[in-house]
């Protein structure tokens, strides 16, 4: 195997590195995933489609064929980036509904009843959510690139499973 010839990865494209080298002559930067590196991984986003302040959102797929949204929010703690299932564990509510997760302190806030969940770990103290944990889904980051690697999850596309929900109904007691 040559690995002084690349090809680009594409955003979704699943690959095994160790079986797929990536031709850099085709004029892609270096700042991209390589040879020799994490293996039957997923292209997701870069990491600057991460906004310091908010969320980015895409879907995926689990072992039983439902679609499930999940986002990616910054974090303090290497790699930068955490994933976490897009819904609150308190109720059927969604952090981002397509205009990004309410982030503030470190902490991803629900938009129905206030909960905060530490965007590193996941867990809420405080709320109606109080002592539960978001259910996390893995990635890794490499040259900026963030990788899906959960064995349980399949990358479908950017954005959500439904686009037409607005958010909270009448029932949100949270402004922003």
């Amino acid at each position: 195997m040559r690995h002084d010839r690349i090809k680009p990865i594409e955003r979704g494209e699943r690959t095994d590195f160790h079986a797929c080298p990536i031709d850099r002559s085709a004029g892609f930067s270096t700042g991209r995933p390589y040879a020799d590196s994490m293996s039957d991984a997923t292209a997701i986003a870069d990491r600057s489609e991460v906004p310091a302040g908010g969320s980015h959102r895409f879907t995926a797929e689990d072992a039983f064929g439902n679609e499930t949204e999940v986002i990616l929010v910054p974090c303090e703690e290497d790699p930068g980036v955490r994933a976490w299932v897009n819904n609150c564990t308190h109720e059927d509510q969604r952090f981002d509904t397509g205009r990004g997760a309410a982030i503030r302190d470190g902490e991803i806030i629900c938009p129905r009843h206030g909960s905060m969940f530490d965007a590193c770990s996941g867990e809420c103290d405080n709320g109606e959510a109080s002592g539960t944990a978001l259910p996390g889904v893995e990635i890794a980051v490499e040259d900026d690139t963030v990788l899906l690697t959960d064995e349980h999850y399949d990358y479908l596309h950017d954005g959500g499973v439904n686009d037409g929900d607005d958010g909270p109904g009448s029932t949100s007691h949270v402004s922003f």
